[in-house]
């Protein structure tokens, strides 16, 4: 079967789906995403069969479906949104009454987000709500180790600090990343190339969370990003795609959040602190 023909028939499949999902038959939308999948594993088939795995409560699967959207496509908003609301719930969860607010928040977004979203078209995938990025920051400057210092057998990179944090190791980096936008700076691109390294050789079984960062320099009104949330995800995403080759892991081993400027990893003010914060913090859970 030709590539196109495999891309028209995934796409019956996708929009068959996509039907019955709104009618609530889960389990026979999902035989036909499963054909979808096989016969191109296109964004459409991820983000519909990602909505159902998230009103299933599997939402473990939800994340890594979303995630291999967005580190194919690091902008478009149906899978952000989709994340944003996964790490709405998994905040909630250590309050008093998770597993209510986990069921109120899948009934009352996923569901409704499957019954009136339109049938996505080939090439689009249909819009979602957009949620608050979550809420719990990682651990300002001020409170780290020397740099270069390291932890739980990861030697030590000139550059990066990686502490070991609530039963996952967190690498922070002393300079930001990028010089600009999305573009890392070469001394960036050395320094995810010597993390990836170790992940591979002292984690290969890790799942790696991305965390973007922005610093409060506002964006321009008619920029690529629509708000620094956006930018944070696709930073998330560009270093999704270098780490994916150098760590040797599969796009399911990964996820992407964004904290925009929101608890910046450096909390200190200045031009020198606003460049710092351009940056990625990446979470290594064993």
């Amino acid at each position: 079967m030709t590539t196109q023909a495999s891309r028209l028939l995934s796409a019956a499949f996708v929009a068959r789906a996509t039907t019955m999902a709104r009618d609530g038959r889960l389990d026979a939308a999902e035989s036909l995403l499963r054909e979808a999948l096989q016969a191109d594993r296109s964004l459409e088939a991820l983000d519909v069969l990602a909505r159902i795995r998230a009103q299933q409560g599997r939402l473990a699967e939800a994340e890594a479906l979303w995630s291999e959207v967005l580190g194919r496509e690091s902008t478009l908003e149906a899978a952000q949104a989709g994340l944003r609301r996964i790490h709405a719930i998994q905040t909630r969860r250590a309050a008093l009454w998770p597993f209510a607010v986990a069921v109120v928040l899948l009934i009352a977004v996923f569901a409704i987000g499957l019954r009136r979203a339109p049938t996505p078209a080939a090439g689009h995938l249909a819009p979602a709500a957009v949620l608050a990025p979550p809420t719990s920051a990682p651990a300002t400057a001020s409170s780290r180790p020397p740099a270069g210092a390291s932890s739980a057998g990861f030697p030590s990179i000139p550059g990066v600090v990686i502490r070991e944090q609530a039963g996952e190791l967190v690498a922070t980096f002393e300079a930001g990343l990028f010089s600009h936008g999305v573009s890392l700076s070469s001394e960036g691109r050395a320094l995810l190339e010597q993390l990836g390294q170790q992940i591979e050789r002292h984690a290969p079984a890790a799942h790696v969370i991305i965390e973007g960062h922005c610093d409060r320099v506002p964006l321009r009104s008619r920029g690529t990003y629509k708000d620094d949330f956006a930018l944070g995800l696709a930073r998330s995403g560009t270093v999704f795609h270098y780490l994916k080759q150098t760590a040797g892991l599969p796009a399911e081993a990964f996820s992407l959040r964004s904290f925009g400027s929101d608890a910046p990893p450096f909390a200190e003010t200045g031009y020198g602190a606003e460049t710092r914060n351009r940056t990625v913090v990446i979470r290594i859970r064993p």
